[in-house]
């Protein structure tokens, strides 16, 4: 009768503990469990007799160094039950990251789903590598007043396990990201793509670009007709909650006085070291480097406009590619067709 009794308190609990309206009900069959296994002459029966306790004390700490005889199986029963089901209490008493993200999204109503799903995961993670940086964020994200939760959580990024944890992230996605870079000067330009470009008051220039199959046309940024005065491609790559990477071309009409010639392109960057400079039959090509970035600029007059293709990397890890990526994305540059 006991056996039934037990399996019904161990079915309970177990249920009860991934249930937070369970978790206070859980402890009291728990807490008979675990007190039952320190106690065996509540277990034993007639059929038990062989297996006492030497000491008359049989209830008292340490017994079970002075048992005779092997130990029932209902006794092993209750010690792995006992053991396996205070866990279960720890964990399931503790809002998972799932409902923790919905008590922000309660709070913080311009979450987009897209903002929760980079919580749940952010969260998840948290919960796996410090448990107690996982419950002191449970505290966190209770505080009702917006800027003490927000200060609340971001201490909880510096706890040692939860940084050095997110270092590790970094260092293998900066190595993902090399890899990348590597990678790009092989692609070959084996995509087209038509577009047109103009400056208020004049007209519009068509042209043709010979892009990597990868990059795709990016937003742009217009004037009040419907031609771009610029337009962007390029490939975003390594997105992820943390954000992505990019590497584009951008083609744009300008009236800059310092794309009408290479000397007064040099002039506007006079700390810059020059990389390349070359003249064209119809602009120049100027490659500089400053302590900041990386640039490439290529230009060309058409139908009295000034057309500039160029690009800025300012990436660390790009910048130490750049010998390579330079001549690829000049290649894009000055694979560009007038019509």
């Amino acid at each position: 009768m006991w056996r039934a009794a037990m399996r019904r308190a161990s079915a309970f609990a177990v249920k009860s503990a991934f249930t937070r309206t369970g978790c206070f009900f859980t402890l009291i069959p728990a807490l008979w469990m675990i007190c039952t296994a320190w106690i065996p002459d509540c277990l034993s029966s007639a059929s038990d007799a062989s297996w006492r306790p030497t000491m008359a004390s049989s209830c008292s700490p340490g017994y079970g160094h002075r048992m005779t005889g092997s130990r029932p199986p209902a006794y092993q029963m209750v010690r792995s039950s006992a053991l396996a089901l205070t866990l279960s209490i720890i964990g399931g008493c503790t809002k998972t990251p799932e409902e923790l993200c919905r008590q922000l999204d309660a709070v913080e109503p311009s979450n987009t789903e897209a903002d929760h799903g980079r919580c749940v995961r952010a969260y998840t993670r948290v919960k796996e590598v410090d448990r107690d940086a996982y419950q002191a964020l449970t505290k966190c994200v209770s505080i009702l007043d917006e800027r003490p939760r927000g200060e609340c959580i971001q201490k909880v990024w510096f706890y040692p396990k939860i940084a050095a944890d997110k270092q590790k992230q970094r260092a293998a996605r900066d190595d993902e990201k090399r890899k990348a870079v590597s990678e790009f000067p092989s692609l070959e330009l084996t995509k087209t793509f038509e577009g047109k470009v103009r400056l208020p008051g004049k007209e519009p220039v068509a042209f043709k670009i010979h892009v990597p199959d990868p990059f795709k046309q990016h937003g742009t940024e217009t004037d009040s007709t419907s031609v771009p005065d610029h337009l962007a491609y390029g490939d975003t790559y390594l997105a992820d909650d943390d954000g992505f990477e990019s590497i584009e071309i951008v083609i744009s009409a300008s009236d800059d006085p310092t794309v009408q010639s290479v000397d007064a392109a040099m002039k506007a960057t006079p700390d810059a070291e020059i990389l390349k400079k070359a003249q064209t039959p119809t602009g120049f090509i100027l490659e500089t480097k400053s302590s900041v970035s990386v640039n490439l600029v290529v230009t060309a007059a058409v139908n009295g406009s000034t057309i500039k293709c160029w690009t800025t990397i300012d990436d660390d890890i790009e910048k130490d590619g750049a010998s390579k990526l330079l001549p690829w994305l000049e290649k894009m540059c000055t694979s560009i067709e007038f019509r």
